[in-house]
């Protein structure tokens, strides 16, 4: 890495100065092979503008050696997921780990749609996630910190890049910062397969399956990175069923999907590993493993918003005779009083579930607390309101979109089944939020860093 004092730039000028956050890699040892790189740089020109001009042109030469969102030219966080992580299922995500990846991403994503403003404040969060006192004792953070510090270093130093470029005081100080970044090539081999699950992770399908093989080859007895391919794998798999007739992208299979979940569980079992065993299982047509290991999972991590609200859609998305629509209550119940459970998301899955039981009392709080932030909800309500005033002796049925028996609904909520007010659900989505309701209406998503 080259040195901020290794530069000829003119004294800096009495104006304020933005500085980045310090940084802990600070301390350590950077890639000296690099350190004589600027030693003898000199301006042919002594004007301000020129010297200027000489600071962006080796700032940027710089920070194209680091690994980030930035020079990995990722694609943007796409628009339905912004919601979902900062409105939708806020404070409701999946584990620290992807909590970096995933805030980080997001700051990417606001600078390449032209709103540098607001990615400080993810970068902030990410930052926050890779201290001892908020990472809530995840091993993968505390393992692997080194790889996701430079991930993040490297991001942040991109935005200040941009929201300073007419403040060279604020630049000379970006300088010292970006030198006191370790680089990429300077991390063993653990680390920089982590570098390669982050950009993974950040990918859009099919392009991330390749670097997580390739973390793997580097880091085979990281169980986590089986788990990033088998997620990516299910993500593409259900992606490709989409746009295609046949069921898996071509070089998949659902027994690799399978075998990448097993070993990754076996290997390190984490919140994630058990939901993508679960679902690796359910995709193999074994309804009934996965939901015992997710009743497992649920008694492994009581206290995880995000795995109580994705045990209560699988619960409800099982086939007759394996339906658990009371657990799925219950479990639905208990997010409410987790971290993050309070979001939008929980109380719209929570309010849905009590109609479908019949509890209309109990549902509308959970439907109109979710209405403010989401369109489905505030349709739903809609729709019960019509319902309601269309009552008849016929009951309604609610109609799910996964194509399984339509459950009864008893209490208030009777209406011909012609009246045309037939509400779906599709759980246990891959990654994205709450679905729509509606007939033959699904909830997808990418699903990246989740």
């Amino acid at each position: 890495m080259w040195r901020a004092s290794e530069l000829s730039t003119p004294e800096p000028k009495p104006k304020p100065k933005t500085t980045p956050p310090p940084s802990s890699s600070s301390s350590s040892t950077t890639d000296s092979s690099d350190s004589s790189e600027w030693s003898d740089v000199e301006p042919s020109c002594r004007c301000c503008q020129c010297l200027g001009d000489d600071l962006r042109d080796m700032l940027d030469e710089a920070l194209a050696e680091l690994e980030c969102p930035f020079t990995w030219d990722t694609p943007p966080t796409l628009q339905h997921l912004i919601k979902d992580i900062t409105t939708i299922n806020k404070g409701r995500l999946i584990m620290p780990w992807n909590e970096v990846i995933i805030k980080t991403k997001l700051a990417y994503t606001f600078c390449k749609m032209g709103s540098v403003c607001r990615a400080p404040q993810y970068i902030a969060e990410a930052y926050m996630r890779l201290m001892p006192a908020f990472d809530e004792d995840d091993q993968l953070v505390r393992e692997y910190g080194t790889a996701l510090r430079h991930f993040v270093d490297a991001t942040w130093a991109h935005v200040c890049r941009l929201k300073d470029d007419d403040d060279d005081d604020a630049l000379r100080e970006l300088v010292t910062f970006v030198a006191a970044v370790p680089s990429a090539k300077s991390l063993d081999a653990r680390q920089r397969s982590a570098l390669l699950i982050v950009r993974a992770k950040c990918e859009h399908y099919p392009h991330g399956v390749p670097l997580a093989r390739k973390a793997i080859e580097l880091n085979p007895d990281e169980g986590h990175w089986y788990s990033v391919l088998s997620k990516l794998m299910c993500t593409g798999r259900f992606i490709h069923s989409q746009l295609s007739e046949s069921a898996m992208p071509p070089g998949y299979s659902v027994s690799e999907q399978l075998e990448a979940a097993v070993t990754g569980f076996q290997k390190r079992k984490t919140i994630e590993s058990y939901l993508l065993l679960v679902r690796a299982h359910q995709d193999a047509d074994n309804p009934s493993k996965a939901l015992e290991l997710m009743k497992k999972a649920v008694d492994a991590y009581p206290r995880s918003a995000w795995l109580l609200g994705e045990a209560a859609e699988l619960a409800t998305e099982m086939p007759k005779g394996l339906r658990d629509t009371r657990s799925a209550l219950r479990w639905l119940q208990r997010a409410l009083d987790c971290p993050g459970g309070q979001c939008p998301s929980v109380a719209y899955q929570l309010g849905l579930l009590l109609l479908e039981l019949g509890e209309m009392k109990q549902a509308r709080p959970h439907l109109e607390r979710a209405a403010k932030h989401m369109d489905e909800a505030k349709e739903l309500l809609k729709t019960v309101e019509e319902m309601r005033a269309r009552a008849g002796p016929l009951p309604i049925h609610f109609m799910r979109c996964d194509g399984s028996s339509p459950v009864k609904i008893p209490g208030p909520l009777r209406a011909a089944a012609a009246a045309g007010f037939p509400l779906g659900m599709s759980v246990f989505r891959v990654g994205g939020g709450p679905c729509r309701p509606g007939p033959g209406r699904s909830g997808s998503g990418s699903g990246s860093g989740r």
